[in-house]
C-alpha cells in the first residue's frame, strides 16, 4: 500500500542509503579502508531508519499479526 511507504518519506532514505554505500564502496577500492569503515557506519544507520519505516508500515496493515 503506497499510503504507507510515501514516496517523499522513502525516495530520499533509499537515496542516502545508496550514496552513502557508493561512497563507501569507492573508498574501499582505492584502499582508504578506515574511511569506507566510517562512511559504511553512515549508511547502515540509514539502511536502519529505512527499515523502521518499512517496519511500520507493514505492522500498520497488518495489526493482528503484531
Amino acid at each position: 500500500m503506497p499510503s504507507l511507504w510515501p514516496d517523499n518519506c522513502q525516495r530520499p532514505g533509499l537515496k542516502s542509503v545508496s550514496a552513502a554505500t557508493n561512497c563507501s564502496g569507492v573508498d574501499v577500492i582505492g584502499g582508504n579502508y578506515s574511511d569506507a569503515t566510517a562512511k559504511f557506519g553512515v549508511a547502515k544507520a540509514h539502511m536502519m531508519d529505512v527499515a523502521d519505516v518499512l517496519n511500520q508500515g507493514i505492522i500498520t496493515r497488518f495489526p493482528d499479526k503484531f
